[in-house]
């Protein structure tokens, strides 16, 4: 059994350990700053923690889906824009085949602007600098680690499931061949009685 055991634990580990490439989703989220400005702050989300997306390709799409602005992030995996007047808005992220995408609503650009037309009961006492959303993955919560984490458990308990089966088959061929050969030895020793 030592024979293959160690090098499929060993294969188990390097295919179950940290991988090179650093990205799991890319999410996406915004702030709005003072003076018509927004940033969109990009990462991935990576077990223990977040990474920026750095380069990662933004477009910002007005209502009509005409790009307003379009990017890169920087090495903080943040692009700031500024807009000219409060319109709905549509930021996608790009990079190496991960993809984000968040909606920002007009009516917190407006709240946002200090002169805005916002009526009283819908504006709030929000510092520009809090109003701020996320795309729906980042919004994901915790319970998101915690099944991957019970998956990750649930595939080493089937490895080790199968690992035990291929040796129980293994103990009973050769408990057969040996219940075999005792029968042949008892077959002969009964034919050489008579």
């Amino acid at each position: 059994m030592r024979g293959w055991f160690s090098p499929l634990m060993g294969l188990t580990f390097v295919l179950l350990g940290p991988a090179t490439a650093p990205a799991h989703r890319l999410v996406a989220e915004y702030r709005v700053l003072p003076g018509q400005k927004i940033q969109v702050s990009c990462r991935y989300k990576a077990i223990p923690r977040s990474l920026p997306a750095v380069e990662a390709r933004i477009r910002v799409f007005r209502p009509n889906d005409q790009i307003l602005v379009q990017g890169q992030t920087d090495d903080k995996g943040q692009f700031a824009f500024a807009y000219q007047r409060p319109e709905t808005l549509r930021v996608e992220a790009y990079q190496e085949g991960h993809r984000a995408e968040v909606s920002i609503d007009a009516m917190l650009l407006k709240k946002a602007e200090p002169n805005s037309q916002v009526p009283n009961g819908q504006r709030d006492s929000v510092p520009i600098g809090a109003l701020a959303a996320k795309s729906p993955e980042a919004e994901e919560s915790s319970h998101e680690w915690i099944q991957q984490i019970l998956i990750g458990v649930a595939f080493l308990l089937a490895l080790a499931a199968f690992i035990l089966s291929v040796r129980n088959a293994r103990r009973v061929r050769e408990l057969q061949k040996k219940l075999n050969h005792i029968d042949t030895e008892t077959q002969s020793s009964d034919h050489k009685l008579v």
